[in-house]
């Protein structure tokens, strides 16, 4: 293989980081993955990665063309602003992996914009496609044909800090009333518990909202309240033809989606509301858009291994 045959994606995560060495016609060459360790700094683990992944590869394979990354934080032109989970604020990512692997193409994003590249090229979509990630917390990214709507500081498309309840639950941000507040696997749990139930998790009220629990159903209720309302607001400014809900919590399947799907309706009887989906990629779409973004650090259309 040529020096320039390949591309590096990443998948940044505060518990683990992985990898994939790609040709740039999609067909896998290695894979790679480590633990994020809290005694370790994570930069010091990203270049060990891409190290040790390259080292699966023929020693005369060289350099690879990008290296793409997807990063759980608010990025801006290469710089990771803040990432809480990492413990990183204005942290130069690209600067510092163009100077430890010598590959001048770095393409650092946030990790929901990567998976909404992945989700949106899974289904050939032409158009716009808003990708909601829930989990820990609740984000978001805009694509239209295919190219990410990135905003002028990067943000584009988050919705886990859109203001939606008027002097609503607090939020992690310092802001109230937001998105993440209610719609997130953590925020579902909490109120849950706040309200007398007992969950380990948000799969627990999911299973308590289908036993008939009044509490998990006031909670899922105001959950997929809230995110509905996050939905409609973007889409009255961006007019997706898709929106896609992603992340841990998209395993409730229906019970999500429905709901969504119904107050979305309601909240915008002058149009006909957007198609709303399950993602389709599961674990693979962090993984998958990195890579994504490698393409397109170099202009090719090759979305996926």
């Amino acid at each position: 293989m040529s020096a320039t045959g390949y591309l590096i994606g990443v998948d940044v995560g505060g518990t683990s980081m992985r990898a994939s060495a790609v040709t740039t016609t999609g067909t896998e060459l290695a894979r790679h993955r480590l633990p994020t360790s809290a005694e370790l700094d994570p930069q010091r683990t990203l270049d060990r990665l891409i190290a040790e992944l390259r080292a699966f590869l023929p020693p005369d394979t060289g350099k690879p063309r990008a290296i793409g990354l997807g990063v759980p934080g608010h990025v801006s032109a290469g710089v990771v602003r803040r990432a809480a989970n990492l413990g990183w604020r204005d942290h130069p990512l690209a600067a510092l992996l163009r100077a430890s692997t010598g590959v001048d193409r770095i393409s650092v994003s946030n990790d929901a914009a990567a998976t909404a590249l992945a989700e949106s090229a899974a289904r050939g979509h032409r158009g716009g496609v808003l990708v909601v990630p829930l989990g820990t917390g609740v984000s978001g990214a805009l694509v239209r044909d295919g190219v990410l709507l990135g905003g002028d500081s990067g943000a584009a498309g988050e919705l886990g800090h859109a203001p939606v309840i008027p002097g609503g639950e607090p939020c992690a941000c310092g802001s109230s009333g937001c998105v993440e507040a209610y719609a997130s696997a953590r925020s579902v749990v909490r109120r849950f518990r706040s309200a007398g139930g007992r969950a380990h998790d948000a799969a627990d009220v999911v299973a308590a909202v289908a036993a008939g629990d009044s509490r998990a159903a006031a909670v899922w209720d105001s959950a997929c309240d809230a995110l509905a309302r996050g939905i409609a607001g973007a889409v009255a400014l961006t007019d997706p033809g898709l929106v896609v809900l992603g992340g841990g919590l998209s395993a409730a399947g229906e019970a999500l989606r429905e709901p969504v799907d119904r107050r979305l309706a309601e909240l915008l009887p002058w149009r006909d509301a957007p198609r709303l989906e399950l993602a389709v990629l599961g674990q693979e779409a962090g993984l998958t858009g990195a890579v994504a973004l490698a393409a397109a650090a170099i202009g090719d259309g090759q979305r996926a291994p």
